[in-house]
């Protein structure tokens, strides 16, 4: 039951070097200026030296704080189950448990979860025994741009392994990139870097932008200069990234950062906040979800220090049935739903709306079931259940959802930069429609509702995939029914137009009859558009996909070429008389 952590004594030490720190530096610079790797024997170690790892110096301290607290260790020990501290050697026993941290009152109510975060300072984890050890969730770093001049994007070679075997070992997870990034654009490009490894996972956390002063040295972030709005909007910028893939976005920092250096209250409005603040108790006052609260625990299944995490989740009432969908094809149909933790069997059952009565028709361990469909107008919904020492519990009944209606047909997508216009074939006793999208293969969302068979999707991100299924649902006296969702069709957004720039060196060529126009091409432009000054006003007179152009039977008048395809931004002119 976890039972190691930080005692009574280490427990006031770590309060105070939440204020300040005790100095600590290393060295990793050679004679000639180069990382000195050669002697460095782990593995991690080495490659935090070579690719300027943020978070090598944060990881030493740890280490070093983990070694201060073994030589108390026969006195006092630290649990932190998440249940009741257990007793064990000294007399005097403080937990990192209900009794132990002082949780804020904002709080109470919520369930306390108990988690860590890793990379591969963790070195080779044991994630089963994680799980025994009362873990119930992984914070797994992807990666991190390093804090050298470079500023190289570097993937944590143990996320993969790390993020597979803590599914496989039960655990909800999420994920945090390290930032070093110094513009929106550099964010957004670390959001990118990240989807790109998360794309085919389903995480239960947030993707963390983790933003904060590099310990003991100096990063290019904390060189920048950046103003306290800008660095605002570094958190901003990758956030909404994220989010445009389908995935929840949060901020990872410390109370200094949230307070002066970046706007923590408006981020918390927008963002899940996942707060670091190594004490008993924490001194961020505003929103956060996570509480990271030490740097230096101690976990069965990991041989280095690893910082713990409590997450104030609302109460998970056992037994939601989530994401049911139904897929008829003739006279049967196929039913999925996503897993739920702790149950070992499902019973699915069909409901009759006019009777209000269930029939159970199947028990199944898996999370999908095939049955013959036997009445037009009945529902089916599952229910998951658990044995509990000699009882078995039951969750709530699922949502009924109805094969009395083929799914819709005919859908098509049209789309613009940012919106996408979905059309089906309309199902005249449905009372009315849900769409649903996803983007680059992510969760599928909720976009609306239509009573009409077609729904306009507003406010999507331009060259981006995404995918559309609409379902249509039915009245059933004070109830809704739904029909099967159509097989999803898939659209990509319109690229935003390449700016092709200014065009230069406008000349005219006047001869008696005519008027050449000429001008540089200017790189990426597919044509131009000629403007000619008529009454007052600026016309388009062509368009062309060479530099020149020809305007017949004239000897005098004004011309302007606009830039990429502002029409009305004239930056060159050309009058002749």
């Amino acid at each position: 039951m976890l039972k190691k952590a930080i005692g009574l004594f280490v427990s006031l030490a770590i309060a105070m070097q939440s204020v300040a720190l005790g100095a600590f530096s290393y060295d990793d610079t050679a004679a000639d200026g180069t990382e000195n790797t050669a002697g460095i024997t782990d593995e991690a170690e080495k490659t935090a030296v070579a690719e300027n790892d943020p978070e090598y110096g944060r990881y030493l301290d740890a280490l070093k704080r983990l070694e201060e607290r073994k030589t108390q260790e026969k006195r006092t020990f630290m649990s932190v189950s998440g249940a009741l501290g257990e007793a064990g050697g000294g007399a005097q026993t403080i937990g990192y448990t209900n009794d132990s941290l002082i949780h804020a009152s904002k709080f109470d109510g919520m369930d306390r979860v108990y988690g860590i975060d890793v990379s591969y300072f963790q070195h080779d984890i044991d994630w089963e025994k994680v799980k025994a050890d009362g873990i119930d969730f992984a914070i797994i770093r992807v990666g991190y741009r390093g804090y050298g001049t470079g500023g190289q994007l570097v993937l944590d070679y143990k996320f993969k392994e790390n993020i597979d075997e803590a599914i496989a070992a039960g655990l909800d997870v999420g994920v945090y990139f390290y930032t070093q990034a110094i513009t929106k654009k550099e964010a957004v490009e670390e959001a990118d870097f990240v989807y790109n490894y998360i794309k085919n996972y389903k995480l239960q956390l947030p993707v963390y932008f983790d933003i904060e002063s590099v310990d003991y040295d100096v990063g290019r972030l904390d060189s920048a200069g950046l103003t306290k709005a800008e660095k605002t909007e570094l958190c901003k910028a990758f956030c909404d990234r994220i989010k445009s893939y389908g995935f929840e976005a949060g901020v990872y920092s410390n109370p200094t950062w949230l307070n002066n250096y970046i706007n923590g209250p408006e981020l918390g409005k927008s963002y899940p906040i996942w707060l670091a603040n190594y004490n008993i108790y924490a001194t961020y006052y505003n929103t956060y979800h996570v509480w990271q609260f030490s740097s230096s625990g101690e976990v069965d299944g990991i041989d280095t220090a690893v910082d713990m995490n409590v997450w104030y989740r609302e109460p998970q009432r056992f037994g939601v049935i989530k994401n049911l969908e139904l897929v008829t094809n003739g006279g049967s149909a196929v039913m999925t739903w996503d897993k739920v933790s702790g149950a070992d069997r499902y019973e699915v059952y069909r409901f009759d709306p006019k009777n209000n009565t269930y029939t159970k028709i199947i028990t199944t361990t898996r999370n999908r079931a095939s049955f013959a469909l036997t009445a037009a107008d009945c529902g089916y919904c599952v229910r998951a259940r658990r044995t509990v020492g000699t009882k078995i519990e039951y969750g709530d009944y699922s949502e009924a959802v109805y094969a009395l209606a083929n799914s819709v047909t005919g859908l098509t997508l049209s789309a613009s930069r940012t919106n996408i216009t979905a059309n089906w074939h309309p199902d005249l006793s449905a009372r009315g429609y849900e769409v649903y999208y996803s983007v680059g293969g992510g969760e599928y969302k909720l976009a609306g509702e239509s009573t009409q068979p077609f729904y306009v999707i507003n406010g999507l991100e331009s060259a981006k995939k995404y995918s559309v299924k609409v379902r249509p649902f039915y009245s059933s006296g004070a109830s809704r029914r739904y029909g099967s969702f159509c097989e999803p069709a898939e659209v990509t957004t319109q690229a935003a137009p390449i700016s092709a720039g200014v065009p230069t060196e406008l000349y005219a060529t006047v001869d008696p009859t005519k008027i050449k126009l000429t001008w540089n091409a200017v790189p990426n432009a597919v044509s131009y558009s000629v403007f000619k000054k008529t009454d007052g006003k600026y016309v388009k007179f062509a368009e062309t996909n060479t530099c020149s152009c020809t305007v017949s039977n004239e000897t005098s008048g004004t011309y302007q070429i606009p830039a990429g395809d502002e029409e009305n931004s004239f930056t060159n002119k050309y009058t002749s008389s």
